[in-house]
Parts: structure tokens; C-alpha cells; sequence
């Protein structure tokens, strides 16, 4: 398989592409790419850990909801994550993701490289290609 996630030329904001074998590894890579881009993700050390949960009716949509809600947890408690354990289950029409969150607090010593405003809707899909699936997201920076 290839890189579990790309950046994309964009203009005026930051546009990644994320894989994984699973969906779960595609989500799981997606936020990584995210984290990456505020700090370098190997300088985020493993100190805490978070349970989440959310749910959508889908993909696409439970892919922004999943990264929002990671963003939500930067910008209001102060958290960077580095590691993902998820798993994402449907009944019927209702996707559900179950995730634990590892990583540490905001410290003096992490430099925020760039302020994400926000997950967009812009260009954003899920979908699976020869067995591997992929993501697409543009952050409003």
C-alpha cells in the first residue's frame, strides 16, 4: 500500500488525501494527517487517553464529524492526538464510531505550526478503490 496519507496542492487552504487497508486505518490516518499539520506527530507523546463517539447516517459525513470533533479537542481542551484506536460499526442506516484518543495536553514546548478554522465539506470523500480505502479533506486554515 501506499503513504497512509498525502498533501494536495490547494490555494488557499490545506487539502490531504489519507488510506488504509480498513476504514478504521483510513480514519486513523486521516486525523494523523490533521495532527501533523498543527504539530510534527512524532512530537507528540503518548501521556493521556479519551474515549469518543459519534455517529452518522454517513461516510462522508461521519469522516467531518470524526474530525471536527478532534479539532473541538485541540481548540477547546487544549489536546493533541497522535495515536487511534477506532472502530466503525453500521446498523442499518447508522454508522458509529468508537474511538480511544492517545496523546498529551498542550505544552510550552510544542510550536503550533498553523490554525485550522475548520473541517469543510469542500472536495470531502470517502471511498473504497482496489481494496484500499480513501479519504479527501480540505481544511479552512
Amino acid at each position: 500500500m501506499c503513504d497512509d496519507y498525502i498533501y494536495l496542492d490547494h490555494t488557499a487552504d490545506i487539502k490531504f488525501k489519507a488510506y488504509g487497508n480498513t476504514l478504521e486505518d483510513c480514519f486513523s490516518n486521516a486525523a494523523k494527517a490533521m495532527f501533523n499539520i498543527l504539530v510534527p506527530i512524532n512530537e507528540i507523546s503518548i501521556e493521556l487517553n479519551q474515549t469518543v463517539t459519534i455517529e452518522s447516517d454517513d461516510l462522508d459525513l461521519l469522516l467531518y464529524k470524526w474530525l471536527s470533533e478532534l479539532l473541538y479537542l485541540f481548540e477547546v481542551e487544549n489536546k493533541l492526538f497522535s495515536e487511534f484506536k477506532i472502530n466503525i460499526s453500521k446498523d442499518g442506516d447508522k454508522y458509529t464510531l468508537d474511538g480511544i484518543l492517545y496523546g498529551e495536553s498542550v505544552k510550552d514546548t510544542h510550536h503550533i505550526n498553523i490554525e485550522i478554522k475548520a473541517v469543510t465539506f469542500h472536495d470531502l470523500y470517502v471511498k473504497r478503490e482496489n481494496n484500499v480505502y480513501t479519504c479527501q479533506v480540505v481544511l479552512d486554515i
